[in-house]
């Protein structure tokens, strides 16, 4: 119940949550700690437990449209990076952003121009008016880190990035930015993946911002349990997601490795009678398969057993994701072995990350589905294209 609201006096036993209604709440205290209980409906009272969970549902509906709102509904727009060429990728923004109807205050961030388009051109970043929604910047490469940072010091609230050629660490450096500073980062090439939650956003969020995108849905499914790689196997189908077949060279490689009562065919049984450095080397055996496209390790941290480390020291050419059954995060992201290594985003359920691959691998697809760039053709008369579309070829007849 922590994603409702909760009041609490400390003489009523009641607690107000999302939806306006109250529950009964069983407080103890010790010292100057409470520990807090709300004990759920049952029975005739399960329409005040379903009420709270569509109250619930619907806060996480509304918190996530909210956090985007700055990025696709901003109040204010500054173009940062545009140039006189009428063919650059600043100049063309520029250009949609004026004639596309947009109403609010836009800013021209070019040093070295007065005016650009019509618009008077600012020189720097720091010339912005405080708090602009949505800055997009198209400058060079080396000039985009700075940029970020001193939008976030005018208070920017959101930020597209559309300059090409942003490798992993650089991504990482502006998100680290747009976190301090409070910012919301659109990346180029960046799509749009509708999720039915909040918490499965952020799941997919984390799996795509610390993996490579899978090249499809054929995911290895590896677990120390044989009941974790059923309900696993059942997710990734409901997910859109195939659980691969390994082929023969790499079952029995894993054969040679695990022990007799381990299953190589399908899921990946290993069994717990393994060290973790085993289970690393049948996490690379699995992802190395021509016919897996991700791999999706299934372990629990027991007070015998913890097989985390093995899933930290993988090294992958595919895209991983693990469920770590027990543990406290709904989702967090293990840190990787070795120099500039991936991190791994570990969820507390099979469900979460079935849906975060699957989520990923459908976005691969679309991406993959894009069509060629448009080519740049010679001898367009833009001037007049747009006065064709806009109705004025009429005009225009009529004076030849």
């Amino acid at each position: 119940m922590s994603a409702g609201t909760c009041s609490v006096s400390e003489p009523g036993p009641y607690a107000q949550l999302a939806d306006g209604t109250t529950m009964l709440i069983r407080p103890a205290r010790q010292r100057d700690v409470y520990d807090v209980s709300i004990p759920l409906p049952a029975g005739e009272a399960s329409a005040a437990l379903g009420a709270c969970r569509d109250a619930v549902a619907e806060r996480e509906r509304s918190a996530g449209a909210a956090s985007l709102r700055h990025a696709l509904a901003p109040a204010s727009v500054a173009v940062i990076g545009a140039s006189p060429d009428p063919r650059s990728a600043g100049r063309t923004i520029l250009r949609n952003v004026v004639t596309g109807g947009f109403a609010g205050p836009i800013h021209v961030v070019s040093p070295g121009l007065a005016e650009l388009h019509g618009m008077p051109c600012l020189p720097s970043v720091a010339a912005l008016p405080d708090h602009v929604d949505l800055a997009v910047i198209a400058a060079p490469l080396a000039a985009v880190p700075a940029i970020a940072e001193d939008c976030g010091r005018r208070g920017v609230r959101a930020l597209v990035v559309t300059t090409a050629g942003l490798d992993r660490p650089g991504r990482a450096e502006l998100l680290d930015t747009c976190r301090r500073h409070g910012m919301q980062a659109v990346f180029e090439q960046a799509g749009v993946i509708a999720t039915a939650s909040l918490g499965e956003l952020l799941g997919t969020t984390a799996f795509l911002a610390s993996q490579p995108v899978p090249a499809g849905c054929r995911v290895a499914v590896v677990s120390s349990t044989c009941g974790a790689a059923v309900l696993a196997a059942d997710m990734c189908g409901d997910a859109g997601l195939q659980v691969a077949t390994l082929a023969h060279h790499t079952r029995e490689a894993l054969r040679d490795l695990l022990p007799a009562d381990a299953t190589v065919a399908g899921p990946v049984v290993t069994t717990n009678a393994i060290t973790p450095g085993t289970f690393r080397i049948c996490l690379e055996i699995a992802g190395a398969d021509p016919g897996v496209d991700a791999v999706l390790a299934l372990t629990a941290a027991t007070a015998t057993i913890d097989l985390v480390p093995g899933v930290c020291a993988a090294r992958l050419e595919v895209p991983v994701a693990a469920t770590v059954l027990g543990q406290a995060e709904p989702v967090r992201l293990l840190p990787g072995s070795g120099e500039n290594a991936q991190a791994v985003p570990a969820y507390a359920h099979h469900v979460a990350a079935a849906r975060a691959l699957g989520h990923a691998a459908r976005y691969g697809t679309w991406r993959a589905d894009q069509p060629e760039p448009v080519p740049d053709l010679g001898g367009i008369r833009q001037d007049l294209a747009e006065k064709l579309i806009d109705g004025s070829w009429l005009a225009l007849s009529a004076g030849r």
